[in-house]
């Protein structure tokens, strides 16, 4: 509907088709000038508006076209991974982004990685694929049931070593090794050992039990870390299924689990109910694509400042990603030295929170900051002194793979297209890297680094 007819429009048309063809006849017109002033600001604003949109949609399937998308998308969600086959090539962007890594502007879009050049995308691609012959060679990897220190497990597995994994909970771990499709190949060279790294009494008796049961060790990989602390409840769910181990573990499976009687700090009376109230937030019935329960409270450690966090995660994280990190490091040292290879390595995943050259450091999460800080300071204290026994001691960033905002920010950012850069076998592929090459190249292994994107980096 309009308030105006036909014939008036055909006159109003007229009159600026002249003004159109000769300007000067609306000099002393200011209402028309106003009024085709504000119609065609509107009109540009519009255009503007779809152009953006138009953009973003372009963009936004050009991003979501890629193989790491797709996949990170779907763990996070608890979705089955479903990626659209297409050519391993490149696509063209309409708009430049800057490289995660190299921060270069670039067009050209890997098939598998959304956030990086052409170059660190080929470079990291490759990677994943790096191989080593670990035959005869024993390997300790802590945390090893899930995300970095499973697929770092398996890669070692499967290039011939004898794995040693820890986990809290180990009968869910040998669960999941028996799903792999080769898993025959390599069953009779893993164990799983059951550990808390919080308990630090427990961490003392299984580094003195390793040391009288094996004549060496070749690696040593400090994997497990504590990020954000979750509730009881969050692990709920795992629990009851170490409880109930025949449904969960084939007896012919039992003897991968060489921890037979262990208990988690919060299955223990005494344990501080601190988070208990939270534990209503924690779904039991929704998943993501690694098996944990999707966790729906608004806020966690990851945004606290110093005053939001509770003694007890402090102590905690400091537990889990130092304090156990240097006493397993200090007792293992022996088996180290004692191993009929050259070359040793001790491997600490650390993380860009423990930097101190970063010129960006927020206020948040002071907790986890301190205790990267510290495992880097074991590496740049210890890795001299471990080099003249032949052992290589390096700090590890894992690069960006997992999102820790609490839900509704991470859902907000997710929602704006945003999906972490990397995946779990990157992250794997930057901690095995120092072990591959120092094998695989003739030249003294690096050590006492701090190593990001494969290259050492300011502490």
């Amino acid at each position: 509907m309009t308030d105006f007819t036909d014939d008036e429009l055909e006159k109003c048309l007229r009159v600026l088709r002249v003004v159109a063809r000769a300007p000067e006849r609306a000099d002393e017109l200011t209402e028309l000038k106003t009024l085709v002033a504000k119609i065609y600001t509107k009109a540009r604003r519009e255009r503007r508006r779809d152009a953006r949109a138009a953009l973003a949609g372009e963009l936004g399937e050009l991003r979501e076209s890629t193989v790491l998308y797709q996949k990170n998308k779907a763990l996070d969600a608890g979705a089955p991974l479903l990626v659209a086959p297409r050519d391993e090539g490149y696509r063209t962007s309409p708009k430049p982004a800057n490289c995660y890594i190299c921060k270069t502007p670039y067009t050209a879009v890997h098939f598998f990685y959304h956030l990086l050049c052409p170059s660190c995308a080929e470079f990291n691609y490759a990677k994943r694929f790096q191989r080593t012959d670990l035959r005869g060679r024993r390997a300790l990897v802590t945390g090893g049931r899930m995300k970095i220190g499973y697929e770092l497990a398996l890669r070692m597995l499967r290039d011939g070593a004898e794995v040693f994994v820890t986990t809290r909970f180990p009968r869910n771990a040998a669960a999941k090794f028996a799903k792999e499709n080769d898993f025959g190949e390599f069953q009779d060279r893993l164990r799983i050992y059951g550990l808390d790294l919080r308990n630090l009494r427990a961490v003392e008796e299984f580094a003195d039990n390793l040391r009288a049961e094996l004549d060496y060790l070749d690696i040593l990989v400090h994997n497990a870390a504590q990020t954000v602390k979750r509730p009881a409840g969050f692990y709920a769910h795992l629990i009851e299924r170490e409880k109930s181990a025949p449904e969960l573990l084939p007896p012919a499976l039992e003897d991968l689990v060489k921890t037979k009687e262990f208990a988690l700090a919060e299955q223990h009376a005494q344990y501080p109910q601190v988070f208990a109230p939270e534990n209503l937030l924690i779904a039991q019935a929704e998943f993501d694509g690694h098996g944990q329960p999707k966790d729906f409270r608004a806020v966690n450690s990851w945004t606290a400042r110093l005053e939001d966090v509770s003694t007890l995660e402090l102590v905690e994280t400091q537990l889990v990603n130092a304090v156990a990190p240097f006493v397993l490091t200090g007792k293992l040292k022996p088996l180290l030295e004692r191993s009929p290879h050259e070359r040793k390595f001790v491997v600490n995943v650390s993380a860009m929170e423990g930097q101190f050259a970063r010129r960006n450091k927020t206020c948040f999460h002071p907790h986890t900051n301190m205790a990267k800080a510290a495992l880097n300071m074991l590496t740049r204290t210890s890795a001299q002194d471990f080099a003249r026994s032949g052992i290589y001691m390096n700090s590890v960033d894992t690069g960006w793979i997992t999102e820790e905002n609490p839900y509704p920010k991470k859902t907000r950012i997710q929602e704006r297209g945003f999906i972490t850069p990397l995946d779990e076998i990157d992250g794997a592929a930057r901690v095995y890297d120092p072990v591959a090459r120092g094998l695989n190249e003739e030249e003294t292994p690096v050590f006492g680094c701090f190593l990001k994107d494969y290259a050492p980096s300011e502490w």
